[in-house]
């Protein structure tokens, strides 16, 4: 029994202007293709015209009192070494004002969250990593002068140690001499025998002097022992001070090193989040206003609603990818030579909207898309002669002979884009706005492109074979559907994998992505926190370290003081002890015969000889 066999060339043609602002008309074409079977004849025709279409395309010791020329020298070793104290204290302040500098910009680095580009990412990245590199830099400075203090301190008080010294025998001599110098002085009266009330009067001063000079020797005792109790207690807060100072220093290394962490989590979680938006915003889908498959009266009010809806996306990567041209008619380089895989491309992307479009509208029929379908496409495009927006009608014919027969045939055309710097993005976007003035601006055409571009046409064919091809005459695209006489034939190397247009699944991965950005976010808060407090922790325990080393450098300068006043009261005790000595033996000498005061003269004279060869060695080291 033979088939009923019905061709259709659903003629239709619309035109949209990419390149220039101005209107052209097409015509319609329509071919009557008769076939006669068991008697029965059936024609179909298309109506078309054209409408144009605009597209526009579119940042951180005092001095010690001189004494002799030798102590001088001393005391000027001392006061190097307090300069050295003074210079290493003030590199303390230094490098604790670079540390808290550096933690500023650790903070200000860590709160560059999210402005989500990768350059602000792997900046911010880098910006936290330099921070966190310079503050424990800073703070190994800051520990390195503080270790510099210790040690120069130590010279301070080591050298002042040996000044005392030195005074002090060079003190005790003088006194030696001094009191000497008396006893020769008295020896020499008692000879004489004069001033015999004044000897009596000078033991009696003498002993208070001396008894004066005890008492004082014991406060002054009492005092450098209370001080040298005070540099005790102020070196073991120096040393608790330190030890508080490295538990911040860690504590601080390892909240640092967490908040690097969260933000690196947290910089991979908004790169994904970056990621799937950058996918669903490249996709393009055309939505359908609701009741659109069954409008009547207001389509052309439907059509509107689907203008203001729909509005091409730019693909970055189709930017990237060119599209060759060659000149025309007048030397001009624009026309378009779509490479095979270019045209399977631009079809397979064109497929998907299509067939969204025909699931939003609930229909059954789907479109395929085959090598048989490109071939189909290509030979149509290829071999048109005709110029401007109108139908060829002998490729029409043509391509079932030389490709494959098709039961059914429908084809809409439309003005393209032309160039010299053409990408698949452009080209994209040409069929994209093509397919909206056949959707929705096609009242001129009596929707017959709506027809056929929203699968209306094929109702009741569950498949629809696709094809688009650009003419190489004039980059007129052609979208060519059909069903073939033999699905069998047209199959051959299978049915090609359609991109599907549906973002459900990629807008569920974003709220997944989201979600998993905003915990990381929270995280990143916390430990930014834990951050701030550890590092406020360090500077507060950095700043008691340096107290306490202040604490501790002025508690040794006391000691040093009181040790000295100590060594000059016992040296004063010492110096009055020699004259109430002498004072007593030139009262007792004052009842001596002649001979015994000659002879306790020149006693005094030798013991003053030999007194003031003991200063000169004293001061001599």
């Amino acid at each position: 029994m033979k088939k009923n066999i019905k061709t259709l060339y659903t003629a239709t043609a619309v035109a949209t202007l990419l390149m220039a602002a101005k209107t052209q008309t097409a015509q319609a074409a329509t071919s009557d293709a008769e076939t006669k079977t068991n008697s029965e004849t059936t024609t179909a025709t298309g109506a078309t015209t054209t409408t144009p279409a605009q597209v526009t395309k579119e940042s951180a010791q005092a001095d010690v009192n001189k004494a002799q020329e030798v102590v001088n020298d001393q005391q000027a070793e001392a006061n190097g070494a307090q300069k050295a104290v003074d210079t290493a204290n003030q590199k303390v302040k230094d490098a604790q004002a670079k540390v808290d500098s550096t933690k500023a910009t650790l903070d200000e680095a860590t709160e560059a969250k999210q402005e989500a580009t990768q350059e602000n990412i792997d900046k911010t990245k880098s910006d936290i990593s330099q921070a966190e590199s310079d503050v424990t830099s800073k703070q190994n400075e800051a520990s390195q002068a503080e270790s510099n203090v210790n040690t120069k301190q130590s010279a301070v008080t080591q050298a002042q140690s040996d000044v005392n010294t030195s005074k002090a025998k060079v003190d005790q001599a003088t006194a030696d001499v001094n009191a000497k110098q008396a006893s020769v002085d008295n020896a020499q009266k008692v000879l004489d025998g004069t001033d015999a009330e004044q000897i009596r009067k000078n033991a009696d001063d003498a002993q208070k002097a001396v008894d004066s000079d005890k008492a004082n020797v014991q406060v002054k005792t009492t005092d450098a022992t209370n001080k040298a109790t005070a540099v005790s207690e102020a070196q073991k807060a120096v040393d608790t001070a330190q030890t508080a100072a490295q538990t911040a220093k860690t504590n601080a290394d390892t909240t640092s090193q967490k908040l690097a962490e969260a933000q690196s989590a947290v910089n991979d979680a908004q790169t994904k989040v970056n990621s799937i938006n950058d996918q669903i915003n490249s996709v393009n889908r055309i939505e359908m206003p609701k009741g659109y498959v069954n409008a009547k009266d207001n389509i052309a009010e439907l059509g509107k609603q689907g203008l203001a809806m729909n509005k091409y996306k730019e693909d970055e990567k189709a930017k990237q990818e060119k599209i060759a041209a060659v000149a025309d008619s007048r030397g001009v380089v624009g026309l378009l030579r779509l490479t095979d895989e270019q045209q399977k491309e631009i079809t397979l992307w064109t497929a998907g909207i299509l067939n969204d479009i025909r699931k939003q509208l609930g229909l059954s029929n789907r479109i395929v898309v085959t090598n048989k379908s490109l071939e189909f496409a290509k030979y149509i495009a290829d071999n048109s002669t005709i110029a401007g927006i109108e139908h060829d009608d002998k490729a029409l014919q043509d391509v079932n002979k030389a490709v494959l027969q098709a039961r059914i045939q429908a084809e809409s055309i439309g003005l393209g884009v032309g160039g010299s710097d053409i990408t698949m993005n452009d080209l994209q976007e040409a069929v994209y706005d093509l397919m909206l003035q056949m959707l929705f601006d096609d009242a001129y055409s009596n929707w017959g492109h709506a027809m056929q571009i929203s699968g209306m046409e094929f109702h009741g064919v569950k498949d629809e074979y696709f094809g688009l091809g650009v003419r190489q005459k004039d980059n007129i695209i052609g979208f060519e559907t059909f069903y073939p006489e033999d699905p069998a034939k047209a199959d051959e190397g299978g049915r090609l994998t359609i991109p599907s247009v549906d973002t459900t699944e990629l807008q569920a991965e974003l709220t997944t992505a989201q979600s998993d950005l905003n915990t990381k976010s929270n995280a990143l808060t916390s430990a930014k926190s834990a951050n701030d407090e550890a590092q406020s922790a360090l500077t507060t325990a950095n700043n008691n370290l340096a107290t306490a080393q202040t604490n501790l450098t002025n508690a040794q300068k006391a000691k040093t003081q009181a040790d000295s006043d100590l060594e000059t009261a016992k040296t004063q005790l010492t110096t009055d002890e020699a004259k109430l000595a002498s004072a007593q033996e030139a009262v007792q000498a004052l009842s001596a015969d002649l001979a015994t005061k000659q002879a306790n003269l020149q006693s005094a004279k030798d013991a003053l000889e030999e007194s003031k060869k003991n200063l000169a060695s004293a001061e001599s080291i």
